[in-house]
């Protein structure tokens, strides 16, 4: 399976045009980020019974990809929080940069 919030972020960002180790190397460090943000968007989104349903799947997850088909499955707009926030790292990140000058 492949990672959608890896999938967005390398579309969103258009990193595909770099070499498959710089990719890598992008996506652990945006990845974390991303990942969290959406993790915590979905806790936001659920109510009790799944955010309770949520943090046993996340303690019984043995890989990231099962964390994630979880979260495809139970989170019927889990593509849409994904664009998001990969959207808003992208925002957050212009205006960093811009403030850089």
């Amino acid at each position: 399976m492949q990672d959608p919030i890896k999938k967005t972020i390398l579309d969103m960002l258009e990193l595909q045009k770099l070499p498959e180790s710089q990719q890598i190397k992008i996506l652990e460090g945006i990845g974390q980020v991303v990942y969290e943000a959406v993790f915590m968007r979905v806790m936001e989104e659920l109510d009790e019974k799944g955010q309770k349903e949520f943090t046993v799947a996340l303690d019984r997850a043995k890989t990231p990809d099962e964390v994630v088909s979880y979260l495809t499955e139970h989170v019927p707009n889990f593509d849409q929080l994904v664009q998001e926030e990969v959207e808003k790292f992208r925002e957050d990140s212009a205006q960093f940069l811009e403030k850089l000058g």
